[in-house]
C-alpha cells in the first residue's frame, strides 16, 4: 500500500506546508526508522517505522496522532522520508554510473637494467 493512502488529501496538503515552511528539525534516519520534530502549535515528536521499504507504523505526540488518528505531522514526516529515499536512490544510481578510475603506477625498473642504462 502506498503510504499516501493513509491520509486524506487535506492532511497531506497540510503536511506539505510544514515541509515547505521548513517546520521540522532533528531529522534522524537510521535503518528502518525515521525520527523528526515537527513544529506545529507546539513541537511534536514523530517516529515512522518502515518494513521492506514501506511505511509500517507512524506515531506522533500531538493530541490527534496520540489518539490513533493520522495527522498532518505524520504526513510531513512521511514526505521527509520519501524525499530521503529518493535522494539516497539518486545518489546510489549516480555512484553506480560513475566509472572507476584505476590508479596507474609507473613500473619499477630492476636494478640491473638501471645500472646498464647509467653506463651507456
Amino acid at each position: 500500500m502506498n503510504w499516501r493512502d493513509l491520509f486524506i488529501e487535506d492532511i497531506l496538503e497540510e503536511g506539505k506546508t510544514y515541509i515547505e515552511n521548513g517546520s521540522f528539525a532533528n531529522l534522524n534516519v537510521t535503518g528502518e526508522e525515521l525520527n523528526v520534530t515537527i513544529q506545529g502549535k507546539k513541537e511534536y515528536q514523530l517516529k515512522i517505522t518502515y518494513k521492506d521499504g514501506n511505511v509500517a507504523e507512524t506515531s506522533c505526540s500531538c493530541p490527534y496522532g496520540a489518539s490513533g488518528m493520522k495527522c498532518e505531522h505524520m504526513a510531513a514526516a512521511c514526505l521527509l522520508g520519501e524525499a530521503g529515499k529518493v535522494q539516497a536512490a539518486e545518489a546510489e544510481a549516480q555512484t553506480a554510473q560513475e566509472p572507476e578510475v584505476a590508479e596507474v603506477q609507473e613500473p619499477e625498473m630492476p636494478e640491473e637494467t638501471a645500472q646498464v642504462e647509467e653506463t651507456q
